[in-house]
């Protein structure tokens, strides 16, 4: 049992657990045309805006990547133990069968999920 654990039971490092680590930089400096949604995601998240962004930016990601990545987990770290700037760490587990494909085709052009498909594209 103690040898089990000695060996096996150990923290593993963000960067460790995915097969892609992207780092989003400067997350406090983005800019949105429309403010009125961020407002609403930032009183949502009790006034926090940088995990407002991160839970946002979470979301896309997920949709972008659709099949592409079973995975997606977002975290946001200050850069150093004092500064008050932030990062978000985003970690993808691909679907290796998905991952690389080229084109990911939409819904029908008549369908009910088109519109919504073409806003977020």
């Amino acid at each position: 049992g103690d040898a089990f654990n000695a060996l096996f039971m150990k923290p593993v490092k963000f960067s460790h657990k995915f097969d892609q680590v992207i780092l989003l930089s400067n997350v406090s400096t983005w800019q949105c045309a429309d403010l009125q949604p961020w407002q609403k995601r930032c009183l949502a998240e009790g006034g926090d805006w940088l995990a407002a962004a991160e839970r946002y930016s979470g979301r896309v990601l997920r949709r972008g990547l659709g099949a592409r990545a079973t995975l997606v987990s977002v975290r946001t770290e200050s850069k150093q133990t004092w500064s008050v700037s932030k990062a978000d760490h985003v970690g993808l587990l691909l679907d290796h069968a998905a991952a690389y494909a080229v084109v990911e085709q939409g819904p029908a052009a008549d369908s009910s999920e088109a519109e919504d498909f073409r806003a977020f594209w």
